[in-house]
């Protein structure tokens, strides 16, 4: 088994687990009552380099790489140094990270705030949204393509931007582009459809960073990876 196919079994099962104790509806209620969105687009655009600074505390490939305490204290530490928003990782099992860390660090925050996890699910997404989050990423390797653009559109028409991260061209071809969410191939770039839309970060290096001015797409190392 792959590392991304056992991770997204123990992802199966955890948002089974919480999807028993917590009700759509009641998390779409909790949804209502978040403050409202911040605007992820705006601040990863205009600025020579626009960061994501990240709250990971394990990986699969380093295993663990901080204790991180306080998570908000660290994000504070990002916002200061300059970081336009702040990602930070929700999957417990294999990067000890939880829906409670993303919490603490949009209320701390004034930056927009990403919820870095293997999202399947709409269930996924409105647990973001209830928790603050700002941003999702939707790894296209972990997606069917049907998935992909379900959740592409479900995060938009509830106030997240939809990152789309891709690791090769054949990836590129299937992220869906904003304002039509099928496989475009040629058409790249980004056209508002609205006050949310997915980003696709040009590449820079191994995707730390994103560019600013249009945005292109995000081509870096998986969640699995480091």
């Amino acid at each position: 088994m792959s590392v991304l196919n056992e991770i997204l079994e123990g992802v199966r099962t955890d948002l089974a687990a919480r999807q028993r104790e917590v009700p759509l509806e009641r998390l779409k209620e909790m949804a209502k009552r978040a403050p409202s969105p911040r605007d992820a687009v705006a601040a990863i655009s205009g600025q020579d380099v626009a960061v994501i600074a990240e709250v990971k505390r394990a990986s699969p490939a380093k295993g663990k790489m901080a204790s991180i305490a306080d998570p908000a204290a660290l994000a504070c530490d990002y916002e200061a140094g300059g970081a336009s928003i702040i990602s930070v990782l929700t999957e417990p099992r294999h990067f000890e990270g939880s829906l409670e860390d993303l919490a603490v660090v949009r209320k701390r925050v004034a930056v927009p705030v990403l919820r870095k996890d293997f999202i399947i699910s709409s269930y996924q997404l409105w647990e973001a949204r209830a928790h603050g989050a700002d941003m999702v990423l939707l790894i296209v390797a972990a997606l069917e393509q049907n998935a992909l653009v379900s959740l592409v559109e479900r995060a938009v028409s509830i106030g997240l931007v939809p990152l789309v991260e891709v690791h090769t061209d054949a990836e590129v071809v299937r992220a869906p582009r904003p304002d039509d969410p099928q496989p475009c191939p040629q058409d790249r770039r980004v056209r508002d459809p609205g006050p949310a839309r997915p980003v696709r970060l040009r590449r820079r290096g191994r995707g730390r960073r994103a560019g600013g001015g249009k945005p292109g797409h995000r081509q870096g190392p998986s969640l699995g990876g480091g």
